[in-house]
């Protein structure tokens, strides 16, 4: 199979590019790892993403909230965390 014909088959089975898949799937893990405690640069760099700025964007893009505000929202803050 050529990567184009790939691409192509692909998309139209999930309705998203892989590379829409893969980053989605990186966000959802971060998301269920800002359940945990830990600094959200540490869990940015766990999940596949090279700097916190690209991070910070790409989350509040998928879920309208920077990771932060995600994780104060669900309640999860934990006492004496650093990081953004």
């Amino acid at each position: 199979m050529s990567p184009y014909h790939f691409l192509r088959t692909f998309e139209r089975l999930t309705g998203v590019t892989p590379h829409q898949y893969i980053l989605r799937a990186r966000l959802r893990e971060a998301a269920l790892r800002l359940a945990e405690p830990g600094r959200v640069l540490d869990i940015a760099l766990d999940c596949g993403f090279g700097d916190l700025s690209n991070f910070n964007r790409t989350f509040r893009a998928e879920f309208g909230v920077s990771p932060r505000i995600f994780r104060l929202q669900s309640g999860r803050a934990f006492s004496g965390e650093t990081g953004s």
